[in-house]
């Protein structure tokens, strides 16, 4: 709670005049001593009941004013602090950039190389395309001496090798079947003939 000090004095010159008033015109020198004895302890009771009593502490405009001046220096000097932390905190993330410059550099410098690679892998592969359709085509070109309808031609197209080789191949299928039915019946007749001779070379024994 704050107490209004120009109230309080006002009310205390008004009690004064008050009592004062009271006085008579033509005071002597006895009247006057004692007036302002009487002033003086009057003054001295109203300021010690307001102080005491309460426990109330008055603060002049001035002294707020003398303490503000200190905290708004302090809040000044903290500003002032974290202004320059700020700063100092942003200075290594420079220092830190120009540290990473070298590998930077590197990684430019390799740029040269990273393109190259490409190049040469895409050499290789081009090599490697071009020799895979030579061999695909000596290949065809094997296949087409091998089929006796397209063996007698000069050119063939792939499409036209891949079929006749087709029908080759079940044509060549069909003879090894028959070939094997025909190879078994011939080891059959073969056996009945070396029966039979044993047969005969017994019989022309018992004759003699």
């Amino acid at each position: 709670e704050e107490i209004d000090v120009v109230s309080v004095v006002d009310k205390l010159s008004f009690t004064i005049n008050n009592r004062v008033s009271t006085l008579p015109n033509n005071p002597s020198t006895r009247d006057k001593q004692h007036i302002q004895r009487r002033v003086a302890t009057a003054i001295s009771r109203k300021r010690i009941p307001n102080s005491a009593g309460k426990g109330i502490k008055t603060i002049l405009p001035v002294r707020k004013n003398a303490h503000s001046l200190p905290e708004t220096s302090t809040s000044t000097k903290r500003k002032g602090a974290t202004t320059s932390d700020c700063r100092n905190a942003k200075r290594p993330r420079k220092y830190k950039s120009g540290y990473n410059t070298p590998y930077k550099r590197r990684m430019y410098g390799n740029s040269s190389d990273s393109e190259q690679e490409p190049s040469e892998k895409r050499n290789l592969h081009n090599n490697m395309e071009r020799q895979r359709r030579i061999d695909l085509r000596n290949a065809f070109e094997d296949l087409r001496q091998l089929i006796p309808e397209v063996s007698k031609k000069d050119r063939a197209a792939k499409v036209l090798i891949l079929k006749e080789a087709s029908q080759y191949c079940d044509h060549l299928t069909r003879t090894s079947v028959n070939q094997q039915k025909h190879m078994e019946d011939l080891k059959r007749h073969q056996e009945w003939l070396r029966n039979r001779v044993s047969q005969l070379r017994r019989s022309l024994a018992a004759k003699r």
